[in-house]
This record gives structure tokens, sequence and C-alpha cells, in this order.
């Protein structure tokens, strides 16, 4: 868990070894450590995932947010939080 503390955050995973991975990210905003949903399953608060891709129904699948990590390189992922509010 990272606390947010500004619109833009930069979060740091070191020593990860070379491979393929996923990141998804929840704004939890009422701090519950859940996602929260309405009776539909449409998510209450903000999430993000890997390639900024959405799923159809729930989370995208691995295959389209895997994040290849190279030896010795840096790898930036940049994620756009979404919000499903009522009205939006």
């Amino acid at each position: 868990m990272v606390k947010v503390t500004e619109t833009e955050m930069v979060v740091t995973f070191p020593d990860i070894k070379p491979g393929n991975y996923a990141v998804s990210v929840l704004h939890d905003e009422n701090q519950n450590k859940d996602m929260d949903q309405t009776g539909l399953g449409i998510p209450k608060e903000g999430f993000g995932f890997s390639n900024d891709v959405m799923g159809m129904i729930g989370p995208p699948s691995f295959k389209r947010a895997k994040v290849l990590v190279n030896e010795h390189q840096d790898t930036d992922i940049s994620i756009k939080m979404k919000y499903m509010k009522a009205g939006q």
C-alpha cells in the first residue's frame, strides 16, 4: 500500500526479476481494504491497470495488461485512474 499525497504519484518496486507483469491500482477512498462495488459489480472507487486497459466485464486479461520488465533497465508504467461514479 502507498498513501497518496499528490494527484500524480511515483511508486518504485526495487529488485523485480525480469519477466511479464501486470499492475493494478485501487483508490481505497474509505480505507476499508476492499474495492467497493454497486449491486451490479460496478466499482465505486477509482481503479486502473497497466497499459490503461479495461475489461469488458471485470478486470482485463493478463495478456492485455502485461508489461515486460527487462534486466538492468528501468521500466516505467503510467496508469490513469478511472472513476465510474454515477452520472459519468
